[in-house]
């Protein structure tokens, strides 16, 4: 509009890039934008660690879809806990949510000795996945998980992606309290009380972590 382009439809946007790359003139630059102005976006150290030491945030709820970006924050997930909070003895660590990056940041710190929970409050796994339409492809871009299984192809049919994150909580035994949404979090500095209710049942469920990790995503 008047020589200066726009967003014409934002909402509609996944994320994936791909219209910069088809572009014939190199007039599209996707960028993350400057968070510091964006009152959705919780403050982050380099290690997605929040103002509340022990406290991470992985997934899009830290601002970035994809789920390349979804899984690699599982590997600065797994490097935070080497480097700072438990480098001499396992830590209980909570991870609430199911989606891409709660199973890659569990399967890291569970790859490094830690014991780990995870709470999801929907029925099974995926997280905002799990709400797609049936058979929509999903764009990954290759991306390798901390335990080494890699998703080697540019897209993958929903179905398909649940089916490979159900066989990796499988292979390594994650263990995943489906149907429990969590209700408060209280605690700091690797002193956090985790409470969940059971969807089904009402009954509460209360978890001591030293690591709590958000995978909440954007619907949760």
């Amino acid at each position: 509009m008047n020589g200066t382009a726009g967003v014409i439809n934002g909402v509609r946007c996944i994320g994936h890039g791909l219209c910069a790359e088809a572009c014939p003139v190199g007039a599209i630059e996707v960028g993350a934008g400057d968070f510091r102005r964006r009152q959705d976006v919780p403050i982050l150290d380099g290690a997605l660690q929040t103002t509340v030491a022990r406290l991470f945030v992985v997934g899009e709820l830290g601002g970035l879809a994809l789920i390349r970006n979804a899984v690699g924050d599982g590997f600065r997930f797994g490097d935070a806990l080497r480097d700072r909070h438990a480098a001499n003895a396992p830590a209980s660590v909570v991870v609430i949510g199911a989606g891409p990056a709660g199973v890659s940041a569990a399967l890291a710190a569970k790859k490094r000795g830690h014991a780990v929970r995870v709470l999801e409050q929907e029925a099974d796994l995926g997280g905002t996945i799990l709400h797609y339409p049936r058979k929509k492809l999903v764009l990954t871009a290759p991306v390798r998980f901390p335990t080494g299984e890699e998703l080697a192809k540019d897209e993958y049919a929903k179905e398909e992606l649940l089916d490979i994150l159900g066989s990796l909580v499988k292979a390594h035994a994650l263990p995943i309290a489906f149907g429990h949404r969590v209700t408060t979090l209280t605690g700091a500095g690797g002193q956090f009380t985790v409470t969940a209710v059971s969807r089904s049942t009402g009954a509460p469920l209360s978890l001591r972590a030293d690591v709590v990790a958000l995978a909440l995503g954007r619907r949760g």
